[in-house]
């Protein structure tokens, strides 16, 4: 059974170039976080900033989601 979030998950993945899908593979909470904070820098100076603080809950998620993980390597 597929959900939603699979279908869109996989989408994502099959549109990444091989770079890209290198660099997410080993990305780190705090690099995300940082990349976000980079372009929403990005976006003040030009005018097009967007509220990616609404992804901050999807954010909390996976950190919570990593340690469950991270408990379940050990």
């Amino acid at each position: 059974m597929s959900t939603s979030f699979n279908r869109a998950y996989e989408g994502f993945r099959r549109r990444l170039t091989p770079d890209l899908s290198n660099k997410f593979e080993y990305a780190t909470a705090d690099e995300l976080k940082d990349t976000i904070e980079e372009i929403q820098n990005a976006q003040a100076q030009r005018n097009g900033l967007r509220n990616l603080n609404k992804i901050k809950h999807f954010l909390h998620g996976l950190e919570q989601y990593a340690g469950v993980l991270e408990v379940f390597m050990q």
